[in-house]
């Protein structure tokens, strides 16, 4: 039996990661909470995907609904690796309450916004 009321196990939204590639360009798309227990998702993903030489990441925030300070430490980290490896990391996020805590965490200046991926990634 959970301790949660029921109202706010409905707002805990699950976590889901989606990851796409066209040529040197991918995406990971991602929805529920960024937070300490998806954070490792994320990492994981983009380091498959550097692996596989993708040299353009898109992160997809669009369909989050809140983000921590561990997710925003994991696209911190996300953001050195494919500096690393030589690659571009984007964020992809429209106006709401993940942007204002990008915006927060001054998050704005240090990654490249954009509120939609390239076409070929959509």
């Amino acid at each position: 039996m959970s301790q949660h009321p029921a109202e706010i196990q409905e707002a805990e939204a699950e976590f889901a990661i989606e990851e796409r590639r066209e040529g040197i360009r991918a995406l990971v798309g991602m929805s529920g909470n960024l937070d300490f227990t998806a954070a490792p998702q994320l990492g994981d993903a983009i380091d498959r995907l550097l692996e596989a030489r993708a040299h353009e990441l898109w992160v997809d925030l669009r369909d989050l609904e809140s983000i921590d300070s561990t997710g925003l430490a994991a696209l911190t980290s996300a953001r050195r690796r494919a500096d690393a490896e030589g690659a571009k990391l984007r964020l992809v996020v429209e106006r709401g309450p993940v942007r204002d805590v990008l915006e927060l965490g001054r998050m704005d200046r240090v990654f490249q916004l954009a509120t939609e991926p390239p076409r070929i990634l959509r």
